[in-house]
């Protein structure tokens, strides 16, 4: 019988099945953990009300979005204080943009007008969801501002929401008969949720701790620990250079990963080619 006992030259393929979201899922980031609240970005107090919100690629990134571009489907506000008055229309417009804060002046309507249509009424806490009627598509890269204009000949009890402090990110105001000609810059941010159409997980890494070499005898084995951070390995297959090398993988109680390499013996080699 012959004896190949060489040091093994393993060329590995690790195929592994992980315990993520499915691939098509979507991604929902929320920017901004702030418990301060004001009445915007729809304020009902007044019957004309504007909200100009800027949330940067960075803060996109912090939050959990660190794949590009994508298309967003959703809005959501957190509501603080519920109210029960409805009326008028709103219209909420997305833009991508370079510029790096919200300075005073008009309310900027140049976007993707993404949903408009009878206001709401805001009449429960936690996050109000808006479905984007037209999807947002976001360049990688950018900055998105968020425009919200609502219009009314009627005002009521006003709903409060969430927001976080983010310097000269803002801008706000309302009015009776007409928006006013220039809103104020300010550092009241409302927090939000931004839903993208794809799922944004990142794989495990993994890492070959060891390199197996073949042992000087038949029927011995080498092992080696394969670990895996940032996820949950749910199978895996590891392909040999060489068939004369039988693999087996096994996976103990905290997720690492056991390589086992045997030589096979000659008549099992000859087997496998017939």
């Amino acid at each position: 019988m012959r004896t190949r006992y060489a040091t093994l030259a393993l060329s590995v393929m690790l195929f592994a099945a992980f315990g993520l979201a499915g691939i098509n899922a979507q991604t929902t980031i929320t920017i901004g953990t702030g418990t301060g609240t004001q009445t915007y970005p729809v304020n009902l107090f007044w019957e004309f009300s504007g909200s100009v919100a800027l949330y940067t690629s960075a803060d996109l990134g912090q939050a959990g979005w660190n794949c590009g571009s994508g298309t967003i489907t959703n809005l959501k506000w957190n509501v603080s204080a519920a109210s029960s008055y409805a009326g008028g229309t709103i219209r909420i417009y997305m833009k991508n943009t370079s510029q790096t804060s919200v300075p005073s002046g008009a309310i900027d309507t140049t976007g993707t007008l993404v949903w408009a249509g009878s206001c709401p009424s805001f009449n429960t806490t936690g996050w109000f969801n808006f479905t984007l009627q037209n999807n947002f598509s976001y360049t990688s890269g950018s900055n998105i501002l968020v425009t919200v204009f609502r219009q009314d000949n009627n005002w009521g009890s006003s709903a409060s929401f969430a927001y976080s402090t983010a310097s000269a990110m803002h801008a706000s105001d309302a009015n009776d008969g007409a928006l006013p000609a220039s809103l104020p810059q300010n550092s009241n941010r409302p927090n939000i949720q931004m839903t993208f159409s794809a799922n944004c997980a990142q794989p495990p890494v993994i890492t070959i701790n060891s390199a197996p070499t073949c042992p000087s005898s038949s029927n011995q084995s080498v092992n080696s620990t394969i670990t895996v951070a940032g996820g949950t390995v749910t199978d895996a297959r590891l392909v040999p250079q060489e068939q004369r090398h039988m693999v087996q993988l096994r996976r103990d109680h905290d997720q690492r990963l056991h390589l086992h390499v045997h030589d096979q013996p000659h008549d099992a080699r000859r087997r496998d080619r017939q």
